[in-house]
């Protein structure tokens, strides 16, 4: 059985199309510079997400949108990229544990009393026998890794 999805209907990397419709090798671009191409990874997912299903116009799409009815209510999430679509939901996170600093001081740090984790239902990764060291760990800038309200995290953590 085929099955055939159009590509609008799917969100991810999507190819730029040449005028006789086959598709080239270039990337169609979401965010403010339609010069510089975002996937769907890390940032991208909210690009997309917000451009997609919400029709947030390009410039504002990588940002966290403050009406609330353009962002999701829950989100999941196994990744430290898929930290931006995670802090972006408005009602419950869920984090499937693989062990990963950044999604799980999220999680386990819980600011906003709206995040969860479970362990991955096969084969789950066994618990860390030290804490994540949240407050020095650092994202993929160099930067001190922050929480869904912009802020440095101050302590580790331990899961319970």
């Amino acid at each position: 059985m085929e099955v055939n999805i159009p590509p609008e209907h799917v969100i991810g990397i999507r190819p730029v199309y040449d005028a006789m419709g086959k598709s080239t090798y270039k990337l169609q671009p979401c965010g403010p510079d339609a010069n510089k191409i975002v996937t769907t990874f890390a940032r991208g997912k909210r690009c997309w997400t917000n451009r997609l299903i919400f029709g947030v116009a390009d410039a504002e799409a990588l940002k966290t949108q403050t009406d609330l009815s353009k962002r999701a209510v829950f989100a999941a999430g196994d990744s430290d990229t898929d930290l931006a679509f995670l802090q972006d939901a408005t009602d419950l996170k869920l984090v499937i544990n693989q062990n990963k600093t950044q999604v799980m001081c999220n999680a386990c740090l819980n600011v906003t009393g709206k995040w969860i984790y479970n362990p991955m239902f096969i084969a789950p990764k066994a618990l860390k026998t030290t804490p994540y060291a949240c407050s020095t760990a650092k994202d993929v800038e160099g930067h001190p890794i922050k929480d869904e309200n912009g802020a440095a995290f101050t302590k580790d953590c331990t899961e319970q």
